[in-house]
C-alpha cells in the first residue's frame, strides 16, 4: 500500500521549484540490483556493513533513471558509479 500522506514529508524549501513524485515500481528493481552489487563489492574488499535497506543513492539513481530525471547530488560518486547513464546537477 501506498501512502500518499505528504504531511508526513518536511514542508519544501520555499522558492526552489521542487515538487515531491511518487518513487515508481519501475525503480525498485534496478535499486536493488546496484545495491546487491554493492554490497558485493564491500564483502570482496574485506568491509562489513549492517546496512541491509538500500541507501537513498540506489533509489535516487534508479528512480532518475526510470523517469529520465536530473537529480541534484551533493556527494554524486555512488550514483555515477552505479547509473552511469543518469545526468546529474552537482555543485
Amino acid at each position: 500500500m501506498r501512502s500518499e500522506n505528504r504531511d508526513a514529508v518536511p514542508a519544501l524549501p520555499e522558492g526552489l521549484d521542487l515538487k515531491l513524485v511518487p518513487l515508481p515500481i519501475s525503480a525498485a528493481i534496478p535499486a536493488a540490483k546496484a545495491f546487491a552489487i554493492y554490497l558485493d563489492r564491500l564483502k570482496k574488499d574485506g568491509q562489513k556493513t549492517k546496512n541491509r535497506v538500500p541507501l537513498p543513492d540506489f533509489l535516487i539513481g534508479a528512480h532518475a533513471k526510470a523517469d529520465g530525471m536530473r537529480p541534484s547530488r551533493p556527494d554524486p560518486d555512488r550514483v555515477k558509479t552505479y547509473f552511469p547513464n543518469v545526468r546529474l546537477v552537482t555543485p
